[in-house]
């Protein structure tokens, strides 16, 4: 019996030791893991001319001006030209 209330009184110590060291998350005890980062999918661009030209393959750009840019240098044009175009056809 004394075993009894000798495991309920540390079980309430516990718990208020929980509560003022601000311990709320899970114990590295429990087993969670965290999902590994999910990597972002390789963008690649195809572009032709459109009065008929071989396809561009266009990667490794991060943005819209980056893309332009490779586009450019793709058909021996310069950025400008590429956006023209393009909002010719929006």
């Amino acid at each position: 019996m004394f075993k009894g209330k000798q495991s309920k009184d540390k079980a309430k110590e516990a718990k208020n030791k929980d509560k003022h060291t601000g311990s709320n998350g899970p114990s590295p005890s429990t087993g969670h893991h965290t999902d590994p980062p999910v990597s972002k999918p390789k963008l690649v661009f195809h572009c032709q001319q459109a009065h008929g030209s071989p396809t561009g393959v266009i990667s490794e750009f991060t943005n819209v001006k980056e893309l332009y840019q490779k586009i450019a240098e793709c058909y021996d044009i310069t950025p400008n030209q590429v956006k023209a175009v393009t909002l010719q056809t929006e």
